[in-house]
């Protein structure tokens, strides 16, 4: 269902009451939490049977009267008879009529244009079916890439049958796996200090040979995961093997040099996983690799991974549609980039650390490695003791990497996020590392795509298979597009999340991904000055659209799970669908003039995590100070208009003089707010850093709180502390610790 939590359960009737209240105004979005079909039947009608109002273009919904033939709009108070196109499913007797789901209901689903079947066989896949790109960082050590490893694993166990699947793999070159073949083996491309891939990946490898099918190659895709190892692994036997033969050319690799490194594989070349190029320490070019694989992807744009001109596609450039800003993305595969990083881009594009700082690192650390502790350096040489202290510097120096950040860097992953919602990718980012990973820089990447942040301080603490799995496994809507609209006397101005607004139409916005527990905050403000007490202004009634792209199994008998109408007789023998739906949902709420009256109904779930959107905001413009202060005296201001309010009568001496209920006895939803305040002032998001804290901490809350529901982002600032005398029964309704 959609699931919206607002602020405040009775409006304020104009925006007089609502600076007396002082509580943000707006509403916490959940648009696609977990449906109770129970409710609403198994099948789904089409949209374009639903009856809309040809004045705001809202759907039909359970607060609108209907009779048999016509209806009145509940958002705009328009009455208009049914379109010939509508007769046949509100022609009918009143009692049938009241069982219809938007009658019914306060949220319902129908389906958006015709099913497209995906099939799967030992010939390939046919149809949009779903992508799985996975890019894995090999310059990590033998520890990081046994934990990606089963992860992945895991994740082969979460794809259907149906799904492509893809690996890449990253440090000083880029490598492109070829999952069909009986023995694993790569094709390289190498990465430079200064400029892109030499070539684009498709002619390296065909994005059709190197996406998979899972269900027809999982043993030898498994065989490939299983030969994952790390470039420095790989390089030690290399040279090994260049030690035996001197001469490095009877396995066709070029020879190692005198530095200890060798010049990079010619594009395409092809060698078997245990194969590699020698040299002292490997390197993370992160951003060529998330750059050439963007463009790589760009050929989903095309057959076999879009339907084509029927289906979807064709079902969305009506005129109506058009009219109303309904519109539909072509029926493309949904595409999933999982990345793995161990630590800091260092080479090429996007690079977070100065090349010249990390090349001086590399030549300490084989002086160390080489020289015996006591050898000093008599003819002028480093001495190993010497070396090591340079080392250690460097080291420190290190922790302060985001001096080394340049405005094109920042630039370059901004442009990178870009690419990615535009091409409808979305970016997971799973780093591992104790040290900086460098997330605040990367992090809009996966922002702007709806992709997830995962950190982890350790391998030993890490827990990345059981969160990949979790992940592939739950239900995801892609190509999202959400509409807000609301009656008169009221909008919404300003929206937080993971999303990003329609540059032609009001109040849509597009959603590249989403799960059942991201949500999105908005704001509303008054379009008047009476606001609701302005005459002819219908109930306060907000309704949300969300349309959006899933995956839907399809079972054996021909019909998939919660069948659709019309779309089981297309689907015989399919084993997905890639289904186009739209999930509505209407509320109205009271008004009310009574600013008492208003806090009593706030929900304080939803104030905080609209406050947190909003403190968020302000310290990314200008800076976690500022935004702790403003914070501060949200709460003094809040406290002082609560104080007025419940003493309408008193006056100023009088108000000086009382004192100030800080306990907030009339409004009991705001009793737990000033602890919640606080909660967050003393969290990693605007707290300074404490000792030893992770240096990606703060993005990586500042990501993972944004899209939290409100329940689960108030445990998050404020874990609450429980005694059980038994597994079932609570000893204590309100722990001593807990308050």
């Amino acid at each position: 269902m959609v699931k919206v939590d607002f602020t405040l359960k009775r409006f304020p009737a104009n925006g007089e009451v609502k600076e007396r209240c002082f509580l943000p105004f707006g509403c916490v979005v959940q648009p696609f939490a977990k449906l109770d079909t129970s409710e609403l039947g198994n099948t789904l009608d089409p949209i374009d049977t639903i009856a809309r109002c040809s004045k705001c273009f809202s759907y039909a919904n359970n607060h609108c009267a209907f009779t048999h033939i016509g209806w009145t709009c509940s958002l705009c108070g328009l009455h208009m008879e049914y379109k010939h196109s509508n007769m046949k499913r509100y022609g009918i007797p009143q009692y049938q009529r009241q069982a219809l789901p938007e009658a019914k209901a306060s949220v319902y689903e129908a389906l958006v244009g015709s099913p497209i079947p995906i099939y799967a066989g030992l010939q390939g896949i046919c149809g949009p079916a779903p992508v799985y790109i996975a890019l894995v960082d090999t310059a990590g050590e033998e520890d990081f890439i046994e934990l990606v490893r089963s992860a992945l694993l895991a994740a082969l166990e979460a794809l259907p049958p149906g799904a492509l699947f893809g690996l890449i793999t990253f440090s000083n070159k880029l490598g492109l796996h070829d999952l069909r073949s009986p023995t694993p083996a790569v094709r390289y491309i190498p990465i430079f200090e200064s400029q892109p891939l030499l070539v684009p990946l498709a002619e390296l490898m065909p994005l059709p040979a190197l996406l998979t099918p899972v269900g027809a190659f999982k043993e030898s895709i498994t065989a490939a995961l299983e030969a994952l190892e790390p470039e420095q692994s790989i390089d030690r036997t290399r040279a090994d093997a260049s030690t035996a033969q001197p001469s490095g050319s009877a396995n066709g690799t070029a020879p190692a040099v005198a530095n200890g490194t060798a010049p990079p594989a010619a594009p395409g070349t092809q060698a078997p996983m245990h194969r590699g190029l020698a040299h002292g320490n490997a390197m993370r070019g992160f951003g060529a690799a998330l750059l050439g694989v963007l463009d790589y992807l760009r050929g989903l744009q095309q057959p076999p991974f879009t339907s084509g001109p029927e289906g979807l596609g064709k079902a969305a450039v009506g005129a109506g549609a058009q009219a109303m800003a309904d519109m539909l993305p072509p029926a493309q595969s949904p595409v999933h980039l999982l990345t793995f990083l161990s630590g800091l881009p260092d080479l090429g594009p996007g690079r977070l650390i100065n090349p010249r700082k990390r090349r001086t690192a590399a030549s300490l650390a084989t002086q160390v490695v080489r020289m015996p502790e006591n050898m000093q350096g008599s003819n002028g040489s480093v001495d190993a003791g010497s070396a090591a202290a340079q080392l250690r510097n460097l080291e420190l120096q290190a922790e302060s990497w985001q001096e080394d950040v340049s405005p094109q860097t920042r630039q370059f992953y901004e442009q990178a996020s870009v690419a990615a919602a535009s091409l409808g990718v979305c970016v997971d980012m799973f780093a591992i590392s104790a040290g900086a990973v460098g997330l605040p820089v990367m992090e809009p990447v996966c922002n702007a795509s709806g992709g997830a942040i995962y950190l982890y301080t350790s391998v030993d603490e890490s827990a990345l298979p059981q969160d990949v799995y979790r992940r592939l496994s739950g239900q995801h809507a892609s190509a999202g597009l959400l509409r807000v609209r609301t009656s008169a006397g009221f909008k919404p101005v300003r929206v937080y999340g993971r999303l990003f607004a329609d540059q032609q139409f009001d109040n849509l916005h597009h959603i590249i991904s989403c799960d059942t527990s991201d949500t999105f905050a908005m704001d509303f403000e008054f379009t008047s000055k009476e606001g609701f007490l302005q005459e002819g202004v219908v109930t306060p009634t907000v309704q949300v659209a969300f349309q959006y792209t899933a995956v839907v199994p399809v079972s054996p008998t021909g019909g998939e799970n919660g069948e659709s109408a019309g779309g089981a007789r297309e689907s015989k023998g399919a084993h997905m669908q890639l289904q186009r739906r739209i999930r509505v949902a209407t509320m109205r709420l009271a008004p009310s003039s009574d600013a008492l009256e208003v806090l009593r109904n706030a929900s304080t779930d939803a104030v905080v995590a609209v406050l947190m959107h909003k403190i968020m905001k302000a310290a990314r413009a200008q800076g976690a100070a500022a935004a702790r202060q403003l914070l501060r005296d949200w709460l003094v201001i809040l406290a002082t208009n609560y104080h007025r309010t419940t003493m309408p009568t008193a006056s100023p001496q009088q108000l000086l003089s009382a004192q100030v209920d800080l306990n907030f006895v009339e409004a009991p939803p705001l009793q737990r707010l000033p602890r919640l305040v606080y909660a967050l002032l003393r969290s990693p998001l605007l707290a300074p850093p404490a000792p030893g804290q992770h240096p990606d901490l703060t993005a990586f809350i500042e990501h993972l709180w944004a899209c939290l529901p409100p329940q689960e982002l108030i445990t998050a600032v404020y874990p609450v502390l429980s005694s059980y005398s038994d597994p079932d029964t609570l000893a204590l309704p309100r722990h001593s610790l807990s308050q």
